[in-house]
């Protein structure tokens, strides 16, 4: 038998994520930080979707 392990997931509360949030939409649209958070968004989704897979 085959055992997945998947990374955890940071959970953030409301207002910590609103704060990201507001931070994210004041970087300029060029930004080199908009393209990390994206690929830090892809991993978590990716990781929500082994987690989900695990169980």
């Amino acid at each position: 038998m085959v055992k997945i392990v998947c990374p955890t997931i940071n959970q953030y509360d409301k207002a910590t994520q609103d704060k990201a949030l507001a931070e994210y939409q004041a970087l300029p649209k060029d930004s080199a930080l908009r393209l990390f958070i994206g690929d830090y968004k892809r991993l978590r989704d990716q990781i929500a979707v082994c987690r989900s897979r695990s169980r």
